[in-house]
């Protein structure tokens, strides 16, 4: 008996279960905006640089 009182007494005391927080659809898709335009950032960077490294020869 005293064992389901201290077991109750520590599920009682447990916090209540929260839903995870997700992120909006409208964060979802601004991120993959950002995503897009770094990767037109790394892609122009990458054009310089190959013009660059050919002035250089």
């Amino acid at each position: 008996m005293a064992v389901f009182a201290v077991t109750m007494a520590t599920i009682s005391a447990a916090e209540p279960a929260s839903a995870a927080d997700y992120p909006t659809w409208a964060e979802v898709e601004a991120a993959r905006d950002d995503e897009a335009t770094k990767q037109q950032q790394i892609s122009t960077l990458n054009g310089l640089i190959t013009t660059l490294e050919g002035d250089g020869a």
